[in-house]
């Protein structure tokens, strides 16, 4: 049991949780320190405020997810045809 992969141990909600703190405090920050604000890109490069923009995008997108997520879950827990939604 200890091979099976981390993704299966930890529910959705702890996953995309996860993700998102990796990508904020990991990837955000790594990409700030390391690269130079005045780096000319080529043409096939990002520049650093473009893959700053990239990670933001991705962390909210990983947000909105966990929110469908989490709604889903609570209209469907029923099994029916969204029964108790507010």
């Amino acid at each position: 049991m200890d091979a099976e992969p981390l993704r299966q141990k930890l529910n959705a909600d702890q996953s995309e949780e996860i993700a998102v703190q990796l990508l904020e405090n990991d990837v955000r920050q790594s990409i700030e320190r390391w690269l130079k604000d005045d780096y000319e890109a080529a043409a096939n490069e990002y520049t650093k405020q473009e893959m700053l923009e990239l990670v933001d995008d991705m962390i909210a997108r990983l947000e909105t997810l966990a929110q469908t997520s989490n709604q889903g879950q609570g209209r469907d827990s029923g099994g029916g045809q969204g029964q108790g939604g507010s």
